[in-house]
């Protein structure tokens, strides 16, 4: 069910839930989850509504703005 989008807003425009994927402590605000708690967040909302799990570019990662996006970062 794989579908290419252009921008991260097209992306999210039908996911209830996002988990934003970083290697760096931000300070945007958001909940973060390690990596072994995201499964067992997500799996109990996917069963009911669209989740999607972001990840960044190889070379750079997720930019800060992107991260604020969505619902958590792991």
């Amino acid at each position: 069910n794989l579908e290419i989008v252009s921008t991260l807003e097209a992306a999210l425009a039908d996911v209830a839930f996002s988990a934003a994927t970083t290697n760096r402590v931000r300070r945007a605000g958001l909940p973060f989850d390690a990596p072994e708690q995201l499964a067992t967040r997500l799996l109990p909302i996917a069963e009911k509504q669209s989740v999607a799990i972001v990840f960044g570019r190889e070379s750079s990662g997720l930019t800060t703005e992107e991260v604020v996006r969505c619902s958590i970062a792991s």
